[in-house]
């Protein structure tokens, strides 16, 4: 064996405390002892490894969704709504608000939002609902930026220094064919470099494949190669329920994979998610009544609730919540 023992790399996290420090911040805090140190690279015993106090990274978004220098996909159907909640994450990140029910990182945040698909008008319109002075937007169409063109993105980069980087959508960015392994490879393998060079987090809003006859919604239904799908850490997906509310799906790989959200847009195209509280035994007509939503938007949140368990649906066709 070696005798130089290594620092394990920066980028595992483990918990100190309250605290959420890389395994090299513990070392230089606490030397050997306290926390297990690895004889070579990264190369622990099993015994070693069941005794690291490990914990989800720090991030943009909490939960594990969107931590520091990690690709996240977001992807639905066509006009479900998937640039308005890329914007809304872009502006929650760089604003420090919540990002639906979840908090965004404490450390001040520059956001760089490129839309490669609508006009300069319609983006206008958009992101006139989200005065932000640390997220910056720009429109480049017919430019290849994940690519042969990449010099055009990483110019941007170098100015604006952003700490979370948006692509919207990911086919007029890519160079080559979404369906061949080799064209999405090249693709992630720029991801990467930007990442590594510029350390940032990117978030890639992506196409769903066209909708098909008893489909299970899932992470398979992302257009393109696997080899899409497989690269990101997050990956969120739009479930549309009807024309006014979708179920907002997780599989995360730093942490565990929340509940889907049942989420809706108000009046400026902006996404929120919804929790109706109701006692007793009521109907879908009542608590529509109640709430101020409409009848078929209380129906679909009525069903997925039964769905998951939270609530029973009685004979005569009220609902009470199961204890």
């Amino acid at each position: 064996m070696p005798e130089e023992r290594k620092l394990i790399d920066k980028s595992i996290w483990v918990q100190d405390g309250d605290e959420v420090i890389t395994m090299q911040e513990a070392h230089q805090r606490y030397g050997e002892g306290k926390f297990p140190e690895s004889l070579i690279g990264n190369c622990f015993t099993f015994a070693e490894y069941g005794r690291l106090p490990l914990a989800s990274p720090p991030g943009w978004i909490e939960e594990g969704i969107l931590p520091l220098k990690s690709k996240l996909l977001l992807f639905g159907e066509p006009k479900v709504g998937k640039s308005f909640m890329a914007m809304q994450m872009g502006y929650d990140i760089a604003e420090n608000h919540k990002w639906l029910r979840f908090n965004t990182g404490e450390q001040d945040a520059r956001v760089l939002y490129i839309q490669a698909e609508i006009s300069e008008i319609e983006l206008q319109s958009r992101i006139g609902f989200l005065p932000s002075e640390f997220a910056y937007a720009e429109t480049i169409h017919s430019a290849r930026l994940l690519g042969e063109q990449v010099g055009i993105l990483t110019r941007r980069i170098e100015a604006i220094k952003p700490d979370v980087l948006i692509l919207d959508p990911l086919y007029m960015f890519i160079s080559g064919d979404l369906t061949e392994i080799a064209d999405v490879t090249a693709c992630n393998n720029v991801i990467d470099q930007i990442i590594t060079e510029y350390d940032c987090s990117v978030i890639v809003v992506h196409h769903s494949r066209k909708p098909r006859e008893e489909s299970t919604q899932g992470i398979m239904e992302a257009l393109g190669s696997i080899a899409i799908t497989a690269f990101y850490d997050s990956i969120l997906w739009f479930e549309k329920l009807n024309n006014e509310a979708s179920l907002l799906h997780f599989m995360l790989r730093n942490a565990k994979s929340p509940e889907a959200l049942f989420i809706v847009q108000n009046d400026k195209g902006l996404w929120q998610d919804i929790e109706i509280s109701f006692e007793g035994s009521v109907t879908a007509q009542t608590l529509a009544e109640s709430t101020n939503y409409s009848l078929d938007l209380i129906k679909a949140w009525l069903d997925r609730q039964v769905q998951i368990g939270k609530v029973q649906r009685n004979t005569w066709g009220s609902y009470e919540k199961r204890v």
